[in-house]
């Protein structure tokens, strides 16, 4: 079988490595328990634009650091010693290299 896997929040735990970086550009402190909108950066009361300058300037170091969510690895493998696994992710092609599985 061939199997599609989201990459960001599904494997890598995205969430709070946008928090990090979001945390450092605003001097907020805020926590994935504060998250109540899919749309980070209102809760830093930014407009788009604002998000996207941010994000255009830590989204490399965002992705880099975005750690695997718990037990994500391991079914991984298992899934991958049996299927065929292609790993998907929206990213922007800004940012593809951070994306890439060798």
């Amino acid at each position: 079988m061939h199997i599609g896997v989201d990459l960001d929040n599904t494997i890598l735990d995205a969430t709070s490595a946008h928090l990090e970086y979001y945390n450092q550009a605003s001097g907020l402190s805020l926590t994935p328990g504060d998250v109540d909108d899919f749309y980070l950066y209102r809760l830093y009361g930014w407009d788009e634009a604002e998000r996207n300058a941010i994000y255009h300037k830590y989204g490399h170091d965002i992705h880099w650091n975005s750690s695997p969510l718990p037990m994500a690895v391991e079914i991984l493998q298992q899934l991958f010693n049996e299927h065929q696994i292609s790993i998907i992710t929206a990213r922007p092609l800004l940012f593809r290299e951070v994306a890439r599985f060798s």
